[in-house]
């Protein structure tokens, strides 16, 4: 099986550039998004207007192409936001261990917190696209419902503020992983 992984970050690629070219996709039975947006408090409310508008603008690129990659019979494997805390995990670890504070809870912050940021994607969550498969991060990171969790000691999911560690990463491969096996089901069971 053939696929593509696809990484559009929020804010690194504007949608306004990326030019959608189907025949770059004509073997592929089966496309992977990411979505990345740093998620930092600021208080600075003429920017969070700015931010709130080009969050829309984004979302609803993100929308389209996906709509576009489906009706043109490509599965979509969208990867859901990735909880990220904000801070240096390594850097947090590091401080905490010279004062000897280290402790699992000082690696978490409330799932709540990682709703509100993301509630944005909700329009691309609910999409029920037979060949559109949630990959949900905070299925893993925020796994007890209440806390988003950054380390699970001694292990960090993170090399800094937001790229997963090994640790981290292959927690999503995991799951990226069953999404393309329950494609190659679903289309060797539709004769595909």
């Amino acid at each position: 099986m053939s696929f593509l992984i696809l990484a559009i970050y929020y804010y690194g690629i504007l949608w306004a550039k990326i030019k959608l070219n189907l025949q770059a996709y004509a073997t592929k039975s089966i496309v992977a998004i990411t979505s990345a947006k740093n998620y930092y408090f600021d208080t600075d409310k003429n920017n969070h207007r700015k931010s709130k508008a080009r969050d829309e603008a984004v979302i609803s690129g993100y929308i389209k192409y996906i709509d576009t990659l489906l009706n043109n019979g490509i599965g979509v494997i969208f990867v859901d936001q990735i909880p990220v805390a904000g801070w240096d995990i390594p850097g947090r670890y590091i401080q905490l261990a010279k004062r000897g504070k280290l402790s699992n809870e000082a690696f978490q912050y409330p799932k709540s917190v990682y709703d509100d940021h993301t509630k944005n994607l909700t329009n691309i969550r609910s999409n029920s696209h037979p060949n559109f498969y949630l990959v949900s991060p905070a299925k893993i990171f925020c796994s007890d419902g209440v806390s988003c969790h950054s380390a699970s000691l001694p292990n960090l999911y993170f090399v800094d503020t937001n790229h997963l560690s090994h640790t981290g990463a292959q927690k999503i491969v995991s799951l990226v992983r069953a999404a393309i096996l329950y494609h190659q089901q679903e289309k060797l069971g539709n004769g595909g």
